[in-house]
């Protein structure tokens, strides 16, 4: 250790320490749409959403209920493709496709002018700047040719939002396994963006998804031990 001395007694500062407001939460809700491949027998996405909200969640303080209720804070987008390539979208669903995105975005539109009368509005510091606002001028549905664009177009999507929590029915035990196979199995670019951490391996992932990396290495490994057991 060391010691640092200053020349005259009126440069040396002190540091106040200030209460500061914990930053609140963006939470987005997954929910996968999955159809089992008959050659494979590997679940496959043929959709994907997710429920954001325009305003966080406080960490220290409970939510307030005026911020679910009717939905003015409420986003959504979704992510669909064919289930087979060759086979063209059902009559007229493009142009019904435009016609929501078109008619959602307007409805947006006047929920941001409208003001609560049955309850206060929530306070300024709980509006997220940035991701959840962008993504909420992005149409709300998007139709994909393939599940390779239509996990690109989801990453791309949730890294705009940016969540700092992900929820979903079933999310750890099938829904998480499953999106990580499948973007294993496409290689698909920035798929670390899912969690807060970068990363270029894909991680060990079970359950529905049925990861050919989790095969791969179960298998070496029961190899290794064969082996081990002929040795000795």
């Amino acid at each position: 250790g060391g010691e640092v001395k200053g020349e005259k007694e009126k440069g040396r500062g002190k540091i106040e320490r200030k209460e500061r407001t914990a930053p609140p939460l963006t939470v987005a809700s997954i929910s996968l749409r999955t159809v089992p491949n008959p050659s494979t027998h590997a679940q496959e996405i043929v959709s994907a959403s997710v429920v954001y909200s325009l305003t966080g969640l406080p960490i220290d303080a409970p939510a307030q209920p005026n911020l679910f209720q009717g939905g003015q804070f409420l986003r959504s987008f979704s992510v669909l493709r064919r289930l087979d390539q060759s086979s063209p979208w059902p009559f007229d669903l493009e142009t019904k496709v435009k016609e929501i995105n078109q008619n959602t975005l307007i409805r947006h539109q006047n929920d941001a002018t409208f003001s609560l009368l049955s309850a206060p509005p929530p306070p300024p510091s709980l509006f997220v700047p940035g991701g959840a606002a962008l993504l909420a001028q992005q149409p709300t549905i998007t139709l994909s040719s393939s599940e390779r664009a239509l996990l690109t177009c989801f990453v791309s999507k949730l890294q705009v939002l940016d969540p700092d929590v992900l929820i979903g029915h079933g999310l750890g035990a099938f829904d998480a396994a499953v999106l990580l196979s499948r973007m294993q199995v496409h290689n698909t670019p920035l798929w670390s963006r899912v969690g807060r951490v970068m990363k270029r391996e894909f991680p060990r992932v079970g359950g529905g998804g049925m990861s050919g990396y989790n095969n791969s290495k179960s298998n070496n490994s029961n190899n290794n031990n064969n082996n081990n057991n002929n040795n000795n």
